[in-house]
């Protein structure tokens, strides 16, 4: 038990330092508008777009990122994955207004510019968007979202599930977030979570 807390406890100062390091390596994250950033995405990462229904089947088309998330899913077909994931956040007066997560082939349009910065190593991603995820807000699932959709995300996820001091919603979603990454290790942490051990 003191072993699994002390872990969870580095896990949270690594995530805060690698906060910092995000926060400081990205030049005009502050500004006004949409930034967006790619990241590497996880093996089994939803190809997270905006969807269509004709006919029953679900047809990709670009993202308003201006709009409502109505039609905002995801596909099951793995040919359509491409290897990163496109964070997306709206600034507005040095506070962050919406997160959204997409694939990077996942077309978007937005009434204003859109500051690219790049490939950001996933490490730093995750701390930056761990900011966001308490105290529980409207940014918190999209935070978790964005989390899960990331390479080697497991043990940011894990450590806010196991956080008691954290808001019980919030470490709700972040079980839904670790299920729905597909990830092996999340799976054997789940069953490990059932079976007690």
């Amino acid at each position: 038990m003191r072993l699994r807390r002390a872990l969870c406890v580095a896990i949270v100062l690594l995530t805060a330092f690698a906060s910092e390091t995000f926060s400081a390596a990205i030049d005009g994250i502050g500004a006004d508008g949409w930034h967006t950033w790619r990241v590497e995405a996880g093996e089994n990462a939803a190809d997270w777009c905006c969807y269509v229904w004709n006919s029953g089947n679900a047809e990709r088309t670009g993202c308003d990122l201006d709009g409502s998330r109505s039609g905002y899913s995801s596909s099951d077909d793995r040919s359509s994955l491409a290897p990163h994931i496109q964070i997306y956040t709206l600034m507005s007066n040095g506070n962050v207004l919406k997160i959204r997560t997409l694939s990077s082939q996942c077309p978007v349009t937005t009434r204003t510019e859109i500051f690219d910065l790049g490939i950001v190593e996933n490490d730093d991603s995750v701390g930056w968007l761990a900011q966001y995820v308490a105290p529980r807000s409207e940014l918190s699932s999209d935070a978790l979202a964005a989390m899960s959709a990331h390479e080697n995300s497991f043990d940011a996820i894990v450590s806010v599930i196991e956080d008691r001091e954290l808001d019980e919603d919030i470490r709700r979603q972040a079980l839904f977030w670790l299920v729905e990454s597909k990830s092996e290790q999340g799976f054997e942490y789940i069953e490990r979570l059932l079976v007690g051990t």
